[in-house]
């Protein structure tokens, strides 16, 4: 699912356009459907795992950074990042539900979503900041059939929303192999 496709699936969450709609706007903990974009929600709160089809995602940690990074990859000193940001991390534990190994980097999309905005993944920040990266830390991003990883995702937000974390931000997580539903995990309860 491309960054256009996965905003627009964020911004149909938080705005409500028909009754239906409204009923998965208040992001209730369960399932609902989404009539303007035909997908199916399954919402948790941050104690809960999500469950999707091919894939378990649960939030072990969260945490808002600060910092100046660089350089860009380990694998690649000479590239230098000099970019400096509020980071929103989570440290999260994914199972791979597959019969098949599970990429986290080709397989999954995570995004932050706030009201009104919504922020993609930082591959930057997550190269850099702290313990092991979810997608880039070695082989961290492939998962074996049946196992799980835990590792940390980043989002690049500004700084007047990072500290919204703790009171209206929405993991969306998406299985790129099943677009047909989504998962939100509510970060504020």
């Amino acid at each position: 699912m491309d960054g256009l496709k996965v905003a627009i699936v964020a911004l149909a969450l938080i705005l409500p356009a028909s009754a239906d709609a409204a009923n998965c706007t208040k992001r209730t903990i369960g399932t609902c459907n989404d009539p303007r974009t035909g997908q199916t929600v399954k919402i948790v709160n941050r104690a809960q795992t999500l469950s999707l089809k091919n894939v378990a995602v649960k939030i072990i940690g969260k945490s808002v950074v600060t910092q100046k990074i660089g350089p860009f990859s380990p694998d690649h000193p000479d590239e230098v990042a000099t970019a400096t940001g509020r980071y929103v991390k989570f440290v999260v534990k994914v199972t791979n539900l597959r019969d098949r190994p599970m990429d986290t980097v080709r397989d999954l999309d995570f995004n932050l979503v706030f009201v009104p905005a919504h922020y993609d993944q930082s591959l930057e920040a997550e190269n850099l900041i702290g313990a092991p990266s979810l997608v880039h830390a070695g082989k961290n991003h492939m998962i074996p059939p049946g196992r799980s990883n835990t590792g940390y995702i980043a989002f690049d937000v500004a700084p007047n929303r990072a500290p919204l974390v703790r009171k209206n931000a929405n993991l969306l997580v998406v299985d790129k192999s099943d677009t047909r539903v989504v998962g939100l995990i509510r970060t504020y309860r």
